[in-house]
């Protein structure tokens, strides 16, 4: 199995899914739980695509999937959140090295002009950075 789409309704489900598919390269999860989740450090070498939809209940949820996972392959990332963890989203990226090219910000992801500079600075491979968020 190489490319999985999911509704993930519990928090450890998110980990389980990816011991299980070690050859796993493209990965799309909704994320509808409303609990408080703690997940363990987790190295995935194989992703290359990351499409994460969390249900606006759980906002608190990706900054912890930033602080333990490290996809050193992942190539293209997608975010639509309540809350952009910017320096969780920073820790990440330096600790998985990865070579991102597309990186897809919703239209709920508020990132600033510095943040979106500091972005580019981070990430040399950046070809793509795109935030729908408008600010009315």
């Amino acid at each position: 199995m190489t490319d999985v789409e999911i509704p993930i309704h519990r928090p450890g489900v998110i980990l389980c899914l990816l011991q299980l598919c070690p050859n796993l390269c493209s990965l799309t999860i909704r994320v509808t739980f409303n609990e408080t989740a703690i997940f363990e450090p987790l190295v995935h070498i194989k992703i290359q695509s990351l499409r994460i939809v969390i249900d606006g209940s759980t906002s608190d949820l990706l900054p912890g999937l930033f602080d333990a996972f490290s996809l050193p392959n992942l190539r293209a990332l997608e975010v639509h959140s309540v809350q952009w963890p910017y320096e969780e989203f920073k820790s990440f990226l330096t600790r998985s090295n990865c070579p991102l090219e597309t990186l897809i910000l919703g239209t709920e992801v508020k990132m600033r002009d510095e943040q979106r500079a500091q972005c580019v600075a981070l990430i040399p491979s950046l070809e793509i950075l795109v935030s729908l968020y408008e600010d009315l």
